[in-house]
């Protein structure tokens, strides 16, 4: 594809108000492939966790792509055995680098970060996916919606007649990249009752 990048100036009475730049770009279709599940980080709260991937890739480009560098702006990341200028043939599957990821344990984490490579073509990244592995609770009551975290889900049904049912809406969201099982939820009054009004996907 080509066109042409007009500069324009604010001087109307100069010869060079207004320049045009020709340019080229060739579109190159294509990705690295690379497993996605592989990408995901566990930093769980109170968890001291070091886990170490090794990170395979494949060119999916119809050109051999050279990689000179790889970085991540992260700390708790370190790339390790990765050799600079890497060739990748079209079509090859190579065992790039491995991660590093320590997670001290002090905090829980939900982000992404990037994994950069400066290739010959452009700069490719790969997100990083951290996560806690906790469920988001908020609690719905009289109209208003309050973490569940403020209320310690202590549900005030208020006074009501004998057999009248009240009820209060308890929503729980799954913001982590992976799927988390609710195993079992438990009442310590007998007189409640739990109800499933439904589950959405993002």
């Amino acid at each position: 594809t080509s066109g042409r990048l007009q500069l324009i100036v604010n001087d109307a009475e100069s010869v060079s108000a207004s320049v045009d730049i020709p340019y080229r770009a060739r579109v190159l279709p294509g990705s690295l492939g690379y497993a996605r599940k592989r990408m995901r980080f566990l930093s769980a709260p109170g968890v001291v966790t070091m886990t170490m991937r090794s990170i395979t890739l494949s060119n999916n480009f119809s050109v051999p792509i050279l990689i000179h560098t790889a970085k991540i702006d992260d700390p708790s990341f370190q790339i390790l055995h990765f050799k600079p200028n890497r060739l990748l043939a079209p079509g090859d599957m190579v065992s790039l680098l491995h991660l590093e990821f320590k997670s001290n344990g002090t905090t829980s984490a939900l982000y992404t970060r990037d994994l950069e490579l400066a290739t010959n073509i452009t700069t490719i990244r790969i997100p990083l996916q951290v996560y806690h592995g906790g469920l988001h609770c908020q609690l719905e009551e009289n109209g208003s919606i309050d973490e569940c975290s403020k209320s310690s889900l202590d549900l005030d049904l208020g006074v009501g007649r004998v057999m009248e049912p009240r009820k209060r809406q308890v929503n729980i969201t799954n913001r982590n990249p992976v799927n988390v099982t609710i195993q079992s939820i438990a009442f310590m009054r007998g007189a409640v009752g739990l109800r499933v009004d439904g589950v959405w996907a993002p």
